[in-house]
């Protein structure tokens, strides 16, 4: 291995810190909505013979100045402030030449016929195929306003909620027994106001006759309903209506009749008033739906490479998979430690 004139390196190192190495103005800065933490695509300092230069040479292998300018182009800004120095840009430079001899002799080894690397190399072209044929294909820009204001309209429940009140209650089926459960249950309170949360939870838990939720303090949830938690039942009307009177924290009705029977209700949290405008939430929903828009189109693409390639799957091949999975606490602890098989896309990942 013969490393090139010192001329040449010197070439490099003086011109990288005024070129690659500077981060670019603001002015000059151009980031896509979402897309801010990946670094700046960056237009060449060099001219095409400048970029042709041979900065260091390996055998047969070249390392010119504009593959240089690339890879320090493809990191952060900070990460290139780092090269600011001609010992750091050297050092960088070694580095390659480091990695280039280590791989010539892994392919003097055969490692580049290795099932592993292979298989990491395959995975690295799908990912950039992706990125570069599929996703590449639509664009954030191509979403247009019309579309951002009508997902806006249509979905107002998701950017906007009406204030909302927690509340517990005991269910009692007798009216006497009611009165005299919340006299017992108001003297409790009175004796000690800062446990009445203890006490209302103490006291549904012995008396309420609604099974669904003594055990857990007579809690209702929150009123009303947001469209998440539609599918949970609302409290009879006549609860609800009176939850308007509790304005304290940990405040009690008095006995309220309903259809169920006969309530006492504990006011035990509120939630304030969310109205956000259309502008507020505007590059939310240009990134909501622009990766709705990639997924459909990816989904579309595979679609067709499907009936191109003419899939076939062994039903009874896949069920002799679930001896080689992870079995009862085993699977548990690989979830709760976050451990992902090798090779396979952890669950989300690629979304």
């Amino acid at each position: 291995m013969r490393v090139c004139g010192k001329y040449i390196l010197t070439f490099a190192l003086v011109f990288l810190p005024v070129s690659c190495l500077k981060p670019e103005k603001e002015s000059q800065k151009k980031i896509t909505p979402g897309q801010a933490q990946k670094p700046a695509s960056v237009e060449s300092k060099f001219t095409e013979e400048e970029r042709a230069l041979v900065v260091a040479k390996i055998g047969e292998r070249t390392i010119t100045l504009g593959e240089i300018e690339e890879k320090l182009n493809s990191q952060p800004a900070y990460v290139r402030m780092r090269y600011t120095s001609p010992e750091r840009r050297k050092e960088f430079i070694e580095s390659l030449i480091e990695f280039e001899l280590i791989a010539a002799e892994a392919f003097k080894s055969g490692y580049d016929k290795s099932p592993e690397v292979m298989e990491i190399l395959k995975q690295e072209m799908a990912k950039r195929f992706e990125k570069n044929e599929i996703e590449a294909q639509v664009k954030i820009t191509d979403i247009t306003e019309e579309e951002m204001k009508k997902y806006y309209a249509d979905n107002s429940h998701l950017f906007n909620r009406e204030p909302q009140k927690r509340l517990s209650h005991i269910l009692l089926k007798d009216g006497d027994e009611a009165q005299k459960v919340h006299q017992a249950l108001v003297k409790e309170i009175a004796a000690n106001a800062d446990l009445a949360r203890k006490a209302f939870s103490d006291f549904a838990e012995k008396y309420s006759a609604d099974e669904a939720t003594k055990k857990n303090g007579g809690d209702l949830g929150f009123i009303p309903r947001t469209a998440e938690e539609s599918s949970i039942p609302l409290p009879p009307d006549e609860v609800v209506k009176e939850a308007g009177n509790l304005e304290k924290i940990f405040a009690i009705s008095g006995v309220v009749k309903s259809g169920q029977g006969y309530h006492i209700i504990m006011l035990t949290g509120e939630k304030p008033e969310i109205k956000r405008s259309f502008e507020e939430v505007k590059r939310q929903i240009q990134n909501k739906l622009w990766r709705d828009r990639k997924n459909a189109f990816k989904e579309e693409f595979l679609k067709k490479l499907r009936e191109q390639a003419k899939v076939e799957i062994n039903g009874g091949a896949i069920e002799k998979i679930e001896k080689i999975a992870p079995q009862g606490g085993d699977k548990e602890q690989l979830m709760l430690k976050g451990l992902n098989i090798k090779g396979v896309p952890a669950v989300g990942e690629g979304k």
